[in-house]
């Protein structure tokens, strides 16, 4: 089931949608030890979820974005929570033009994880913030800079345990081509 509303007027946009997911036979995975794992079905699943998302424009150079979720994974039959579900999210970003130049600041904060999967592990809440700048050399091409967590936070962005933490400082250089 998916449902949701839309508003736009002149220059905003917002956006919210709730949906829940029903899983049959559904295919989890469990540790067997600290190092292995198997997968076993768990007969049923339920993920549900509330989605926003927010777009306006104050000035014609200046943008101001920005979206939200909360999802929720639970095994129907044991009430276990499921693997892979992701903590709430809240992002935000403003862009700002300058003729063929532009630049953004985003910022992101992850809930912690208080309810982990049975293959997982929880971890601390987290808040990270990138930014980035560019030119357009025509219509198709643009060139960017990047820099991604420029507080240089160490964090896990995933409850996955094999999964290791996220790069902390990241600068990258590049020319994007639209087609």
């Amino acid at each position: 089931l998916d449902a949701g509303v839309k508003f736009h007027r002149k220059n905003t946009f917002i956006g919210m949608y709730l949906f829940q997911c029903s899983i049959f036979d559904m295919i989890e995975k469990f540790p067997l030890s600290a190092t292995s794992y198997t997968y076993d079905n768990i007969e049923r699943g339920r993920i549900r979820g509330l989605e926003l998302e927010f777009q306006t424009y104050p000035l014609k150079s200046l943008e101001f974005f920005g979206n939200a979720f909360y999802y929720q994974g639970v095994s129907t039959v044991s009430g276990q929570y499921l693997n892979d579900i992701p903590s709430a999210k809240l992002f935000l970003g403003a862009r700002f033009w300058l003729g063929r130049f532009w630049s953004e600041v985003n910022w992101m904060a992850s809930a912690a994880v208080k309810h982990p999967g049975p293959a997982e592990v929880a971890n601390a809440d987290y808040q990270v913030t990138d930014i980035k700048a560019g030119c357009y050399l025509s219509n198709r091409f643009f060139l960017f800079l990047k820099a991604a967590n420029v507080f240089n936070r160490a964090y896990a962005a995933n409850a996955d345990p094999d999964i290791p933490p996220a790069k902390g400082l990241d600068v990258s250089l590049g020319l994007n081509m639209n087609f």
